[in-house]
């Protein structure tokens, strides 16, 4: 098992992963737009490989004021076995590093078992926010 950052080159295999999650959206991630994020900040996307196989992947979004834990995805056959774990703890690393006391993450109220993996975490529910969204 290996823990590194995103490359352009992982873009295939990180969409068959999103996708074998019900994770993927099509107008965020585009290759583009996953390029200007690692342009940005290189350490922002992380990836689980085991075998040379991309089996999970989670996103940071780090702004010093309000920073977020995005996009935790890991393969159906590599869940319930502390590959997640792996995943959050590097995450939250990150962010601990950056200096971020408190970041959020996102998480859909019908996602029963991740809801109940990152409470065991320490996570908390902050209330219901709702997903907007507008096009500039």
């Amino acid at each position: 098992m290996q823990i590194r950052n995103y490359k352009d080159q992982d873009f295939p295999r990180l969409v068959g992963l999103l996708k074998a999650t019900n994770s993927y959206y099509e107008p965020l991630n585009t290759r583009e737009n996953l390029k200007r994020k690692i342009g940005r900040d290189p350490n922002s996307i992380i990836i689980l490989e085991d075998d040379k196989k991309l089996v999970g992947t989670v996103f940071i979004i780090y702004d010093p004021l309000c920073s977020f834990i995005y996009h935790l995805s890991l393969h159906p056959d590599y869940q319930k076995r502390g590959f997640g774990k792996k995943l959050m703890d590097e995450a939250e690393k990150r962010l601990k590093e950056a200096g971020i006391k408190k970041p959020t993450l996102f998480v859909t109220e019908d996602n029963k078992g991740v809801i109940d993996f990152y409470k065991k975490r320490g996570w908390s529910v902050m209330g219901k926010v709702f997903d907007m969204k507008k096009e500039l």
